[in-house]
């Protein structure tokens, strides 16, 4: 399959703007960090860094080249019968698709990091 450039630029667009998002959530982040006063409250702001960073995984439909390519530009519409993506992995949209299959692992993932990295422990 041969690269759509018009595509691609936008979808270069589009994660360079996901990127800018990232980076305000990961400055604001470091920020607290670096004026943090105990270990716990590093352990706080580090456990939502990470979060944060699993959370916005770049897994929408503005930053897939499937998606951007299949969609309709003045409805926003997507065509999903047609995505060679979903060919492959199942429709985004089906529950047992492999995209599906990764939101679950991310979900899973953003509740342990919840639940286990620190736990409002007490370091001595």
């Amino acid at each position: 399959m041969i690269v759509n450039e018009e595509i691609r630029k936008e979808l270069v667009k589009n994660l360079k703007e996901w990127k800018e998002e990232l980076n305000c959530h990961l400055e604001l982040y470091i920020k607290e960090i670096e004026k943090a006063e105990t270990v716990e409250d590093i352990m706080r702001y580090k456990r939502s860094l990470l979060y944060i960073m699993v959370r916005e995984l770049p897994l929408q439909a503005t930053t897939c080249y499937f998606c951007l390519l299949y969609r309709n530009k003045e409805t926003g519409k997507l065509d999903c019968e047609k995505c060679e993506y979903g060919k492959i992995h199942g429709i985004c949209f089906d529950s047992d698709s492999d995209y599906q299959s990764i939101l679950r692992k991310r979900g899973q993932l953003m509740a342990k990091i919840d639940f286990l990295y620190f736990k409002d422990d007490k370091y001595e």
